[in-house]
């Protein structure tokens, strides 16, 4: 279905609404309470393969599991329970302590190499 400037249909929210409304609408923050388990994953650019051989998975658990991981925990401590690591992306199944660690721990976790 594709919509167009001025198109005036049933929108996905309640009711109906203009596309106009949505476009350029930022998203409805996640709610991440504390102290419950999340499942995160975390996809390549356009689903694009990030690990073509055992060597890449090799460097991505030494670098970022080991080093990356261990940075973030000093800043922001999110316990992860396990990860699992596939082609195109990786998932980890963790734990936040607080309201709000979830967002401060991917967001530092997940930059951390594009900031050095």
């Amino acid at each position: 279905m594709s919509h167009k400037k001025g198109d005036k249909s049933k929108c996905f929210l309640q009711g109906p609404c203009s596309w106009d409304l949505l476009v350029g609408m930022p998203r409805i923050a996640r709610q991440a309470p504390g102290g419950m388990i999340f499942h995160v994953t975390n996809r390549g650019n356009a689903r694009d393969r990030i690990f073509d051989d055992d060597a890449d998975y090799a460097a991505f658990e030494k670098t970022v599991f080991e080093k990356d991981l261990a940075e973030t925990q000093a800043q922001v401590f999110v316990p992860i329970f396990s990860d699992c690591l596939v082609p195109n992306h990786w998932h980890v199944a963790l734990w936040p302590l607080q309201k709000g660690d979830l967002g401060r721990f991917l967001q530092r976790f997940t930059t951390i190499d594009a900031r050095r």
